[in-house]
């Protein structure tokens, strides 16, 4: 009887620490840290017009044209190239971030230029560019 009772609690002390080290594990593997991705910043919007004004013609008019949009204080290089409508009109969706723009005039004005802007978009905004060539 003794030798039963004996077996019995070995067995018992066997259960318990096979309990114990399950509860163990669960318990660290609840603690761990939860692995969750980088989300990736929305995109920013780039609107605006290009225009020409001076010359012969008083009148200011927008007028198409091929844009690029070039990553500047960016760790690996970027560009992104759009056009203006025939009103001058654009818009183009670009990662958050500070981009040069520069113009190349297309069709009976490929002789206009405008300076280099710099602009910022940001996550989710709207930035609105003019830009105005003037002639002599």
């Amino acid at each position: 009887m003794n030798r039963s009772r004996s077996g019995r609690l070995l067995l018992l002390t066997a259960a318990v620490v096979a309990g114990c080290v399950l509860l163990a594990g669960c318990t660290a593997a609840h603690n761990e840290p939860a692995s969750t991705p980088t989300p990736t910043p929305a995109p920013g919007q780039l609107v605006g017009h290009l225009y020409s004004e001076g010359g012969q013609d008083p009148k200011r008019y927008g007028y198409p044209a091929k844009l690029t949009a070039t990553a500047i204080y960016a760790s690996a290089p970027a560009v992104y190239n759009f056009e203006a409508g025939s009103d001058g009109a654009f818009r183009v969706t670009l990662p958050p971030g500070y981009y040069m723009v520069t113009t190349s005039s297309i069709g009976s004005r490929s002789t206009i230029q405008t300076r280099p802007a710099e602009v910022t978009i940001w996550s989710g905004g709207t930035y609105t560019l003019e830009l105005t060539s003037i002639h002599p």
